[in-house]
């Protein structure tokens, strides 16, 4: 009798073992569905970090534009108040810009998609040589 039950132990871990390897897959493969999203958002912020570091000479409506412009050929909608760029001078001749964009996030959630906006927040030191 003893050996039956140590059988049946062994079979209700794998069955908790096939559970959480099945939870895992969904998780894995909702990243996978997700993951142009993230890369698309990666390249953006290089895009503007570049925008910017080189912009010491243009004004931020330039640098807004030239930002949206990046946005576009991505393929994202962004609107006018979504880019927001504050140059400021720290006070040793050096420009400090700060930037916020409202980045559109399309989240697939394998039953159901929706829209959150993933904030992309960075200030970027310019030393001017």
């Amino acid at each position: 009798m003893a050996r039956w039950g140590q059988e049946e132990k062994k079979s209700q871990g794998l069955f908790g073992c096939f559970i959480a390897v099945a939870v895992f897959s969904l998780f894995g493969y909702t990243f996978y569905i997700n993951y142009q999203n993230l890369e698309t958002r990666r390249i953006l912020e290089k895009k503007m970090q570049n925008i910017v570091r080189t912009g010491h000479q243009k004004s931020e409506s330039q640098m807004i534009g030239d930002i949206m412009h990046e946005a576009q050929e991505l393929g994202l909608q962004l609107e006018a108040g979504d880019v927001k760029l504050n140059k400021k001078d720290d006070g040793m001749t050096n420009f400090i810009v700060d930037v916020e964009i409202k980045f559109p996030f399309r989240v697939n959630a394998l039953v159901t998609t929706f829209q959150i906006n993933v904030p992309i927040k960075e200030s970027v030191h310019l030393v001017i040589w």
